[in-house]
This record gives C-alpha cells, structure tokens and sequence, in this order.
C-alpha cells in the first residue's frame, strides 16, 4: 500500500496485491484532507476498531475502502464509482482478505 502525491491538487492510494494493483486519486479541491483521513482509519484499526472506511473523491469519481478486522485479519473491500452519484445503483467491487492479502473476489 503506498500513497503518492502527484499534481498541484491530486495525489495516489495504490493498493498491491500480488501481480495486480489498484489505483484510487483523491482530489485535494473536494478533500483536502484525504490523507489525514486514510490515516486516521488505519490509527482507528490499530486501536481495534474492527469495521471502518475511508471514502477518496476523484471528481467526479469516488472509491471507497472498507476495511473489517477480525483478530489479526484485516478484509479489504474496495469500491469505485464511476460517478459519486451510482454509488447507489453500483460499482465496481474488489475485495482482499488475510495476512497475505490474498484476492477473495473480484464483481
């Protein structure tokens, strides 16, 4: 997992799992803090929160990262929208699971 500030107003969360990457941009004009959000809900995990989400604005796209933990698991579920809008009628969905970070399922 990194995270790659690009432009003037973007930046990158890439997501790595074996020979596959997932690319989400989050735009500093509608989320300044997009950064800082993503990282609180990885402080709220450490903390043991067991279900959490951060959502990263692409205009006029959107992703959203779910993450729920159980013991020393964290499942993953990543969710693009093709405009924030659909995400009530749809998306594209991806989800990890395990301390690998093994594919569970791709829809």
């Amino acid at each position: 997992m990194r995270w790659r500030l690009g432009g003037a107003g973007w930046a990158s969360w890439l997501w790595s799992v074996e020979d596959e990457e997932l690319r989400a941009a989050a735009s500093y004009a509608m989320q300044p803090e997009a950064l800082g959000d993503f990282m609180e809900t990885v402080r709220d995990l450490l903390l043991g929160c067991k279900a959490t989400f951060v959502t990263l604005f692409d205009e006029p796209n959107g992703t959203r990262v779910f993450f729920n933990q159980d013991g020393e698991e964290v499942f993953v579920q990543v969710v693009s929208y093709p405009t924030w809008g659909s995400r009530r009628t749809g998306g594209r969905t991806r989800s990890w699971c395990g301390p690998d970070g093994s594919p569970a399922r791709s829809s």
